[in-house]
């Protein structure tokens, strides 16, 4: 009877199941703090990369969710990308250093040393030649950069608190809040990036010129230095967005809601990749119309303002756009004034006169998002609503702001059940967006107004059936 033999590829040190003494070993060490299946992955992940995590070849993370679920995420060294990619015996490194630009406008606490980028280029052979792979990346894509406050960061209630089943259950929920004025810096918490920054900048932008090259070998791992700017975010908050995005997805991807004032009941809800194409078009449209464009774009500041931290580029070529009607009716405006006042020059508008039309020149905005990193989004993720109260402007809402501001006006609005199902169905849009980001919350407003909803379904049902009582009973008199 023949023996069968099953060949395992084996890489040399690398911990594998079939090592029971470095498994022991392992599981008191460095896997401590792992439970039972989690050890079983994190030994698949030192086989499949071939990693001894003894000499720091790979990492562990566990996010936690806030159901308690726990995920446990690889990170490789930038040694460990080498030894992948060397293994393939079609690879060889640079003979010349990363290659960074500089620019000292840049300095400040978020960036000591004003890097601007970084380019690493790594060899393949293939084809019976070697070919470059060249990797950039910015500094703002991979440094830990945070916005906090000058005088540093309190915890304070955020008035909720943990659901029953959680290890807190019962017991309040914390954030931190800035003190004093908001300001961007590095997070104190990863310290290596403000004492050697090119360094951590060239292994992230190395590592991501290796995964380019050689993608299968490095599926589902990070370079050491990649999730640092990752984990400025709690566990919780990672899986929130990685969830809010699957959200979103199911809806199209991510989207402003605009208001076209065309008269229609229910705000737009338009995909990002489409909003320079469609505002541009309609600039087009009403390009005879500066006044309708004017109103447009006073109407959605709220709107563009998100739509900046999304497209900065496109918004402001939009912008732009808004700027050169803005101007034109501006010189009228002054022609008008000179024409009645007899004026000699034009132009004698106070300074800030404009600034309920456009809040910032095109310049500015390019300047704020430089020096705030786009000012951690205007101040967090926000809802656009339109609480139907005769204001031109529609309102940017802070998302933990609108479960229980909807919830003031509903209790407001109580007796004009109208008033209610008016601005549920003018802003559905807006509540769709609000349910990728707080999709419990929305559902509890949505149950809200289901309760009007059916009050004046059965109100409308009840005024028929009386109608067509009357009607029958028109019918059978002699």
């Amino acid at each position: 009877m023949g023996t069968s033999l099953v060949t395992v590829q084996r890489f040399h040190g690398a911990l594998t199941r079939s090592d029971e003494r470095r498994l022991k070993l392992f599981k008191h060490t460095i896997g401590k703090d792992l439970q039972p299946h989690e050890i079983d992955e994190a030994i698949d992940w030192c086989e499949v990369f071939g990693a001894n995590p003894f000499v720091k070849d790979i990492y562990f993370f566990v996010f936690t969710d806030k159901d308690g679920n726990r995920r446990l995420t690889p990170v490789l060294s930038i040694m460990m990308y080498r030894k992948i990619a060397a293994r393939t015996k079609d690879y060889r490194p640079s003979e010349e250093p990363p290659l960074f630009t500089y620019d000292e406008s840049l300095i400040g606490p978020a960036n000591p040393r004003g890097i601007v980028d970084c380019t690493v280029t790594v060899w393949q052979h293939a084809h019976g030649a070697w070919h470059p792979i060249r990797e950039r990346l910015r500094w703002d894509e991979r440094a830990p950069i945070i916005t906090g406050g000058e005088g540093g960061e309190k915890w304070e209630k955020t008035g909720d608190v943990y659901p029953p089943g959680h290890a807190k259950a019962g017991k309040p929920k914390y954030k931190k809040v800035p003190v004093g004025e908001s300001v961007e810096k590095l997070d104190l918490g990863k310290p290596n990036w403000r004492r050697m920054g090119e360094t951590m900048l060239a292994k992230c932008t190395e590592g991501a010129a290796i995964r380019k090259g050689w993608p299968e070998q490095t599926a589902g791992s990070y370079v050491d230095g990649e999730m640092d700017n990752v984990i400025d975010l709690t566990a919780t908050e990672i899986l929130e967005e990685s969830e809010k995005q699957a959200r979103e997805a199911k809806l199209g991807g991510p989207a402003i809601i605009l208001d076209w004032i065309d008269g229609k009941n229910q705000l737009d809800r338009v995909p990002v990749d489409q909003v320079h194409g469609r505002v541009r078009d309609y600039i087009k449209r009403n390009s005879e119309e500066p006044g309708t464009l004017l109103a447009f774009w006073d109407r959605n500041r709220a709107s563009f303002r998100e739509f900046w931290t999304m497209k900065p580029e496109e918004c402001l070529d939009l912008k732009k756009a808004f700027e050169v009607y803005e101007a034109t009716a501006k010189a009228e405006r002054e022609r008008e004034e000179a024409e009645v006042v007899k004026a000699q020059t034009a132009g004698s508008y106070v300074d800030g006169e404009m600034d309920n039309v456009i809040d910032l020149t095109a310049t500015e905005i390019l300047e704020e998002s430089e020096k705030q990193a786009r000012e951690a989004k205007l101040g967090g993720p926000a809802i656009i609503l339109d609480w139907i109260d005769g204001k031109n402007q529609l309102d940017r809402v802070p998302v933990d702001q609108v479960h229980g501001r909807v919830r003031d006006y509903i209790k407001r609005n109580s007796e004009e059940p109208g008033t209610l199902l008016a601005f549920w169905d003018r802003n559905r849009a807006s509540f769709r967006e609000f349910w990728t980001m707080k999709p419990e919350e929305c559902l509890d407003l949505k149950k809200a107004f289901e309760v009007y909803e059916a009050t004046a379904k059965a109100e409308r049902e009840r005024e028929e059936a009386e109608v067509v009582k009357a009607q029958t009973a028109g019918e059978a008199r002699p």
